[in-house]
């Protein structure tokens, strides 16, 4: 018996919308949260959640300090999902670099979606 499967490799979710922090801080920026309350949802709420708000979650003498450094790029910014629906952002979060234990890394891996310009 054999099964013929295929998979359409587009991202590494096997669907269209990409996935990362920076985006997902985009979409929620989009949706009308807040910037202050994004950065607490991503740092200091998430450290919390998974019960290490002691060892990490904010920036703080004793604690680990790994930082990422944004931009806040205005603009027309597609944001689209899985289903085929689209929204214009007004402004995409970017890393630029992160610091991790005093080491400067790039974002550069592959799998980084960059931000699609909207269509004019």
């Amino acid at each position: 018996h054999s099964t013929n499967v295929s998979f359409a490799w587009q991202d590494p979710f096997f669907g269209v919308a990409p996935f990362s922090l920076c985006h997902a801080m985009t979409e929620l920026v989009t949706l009308g949260m807040s910037f202050a309350e994004i950065v607490k949802t991503v740092t200091s709420n998430a450290a919390a959640l998974i019960g290490m708000s002691d060892v990490i979650g904010t920036l703080a003498p004793g604690r680990d300090a790994d930082v990422t450094v944004i931009d806040r790029v205005a603009g027309a910014w597609e944001l689209r999902d899985n289903s085929g629906e689209r929204v214009t952002a007004r402004e995409a979060i970017v890393p630029r670099f992160v610091l991790r234990n005093g080491v400067r890394f790039a974002p550069d891996s592959p799998i980084l979606a960059k931000p699609a310009r909207a269509a004019a």
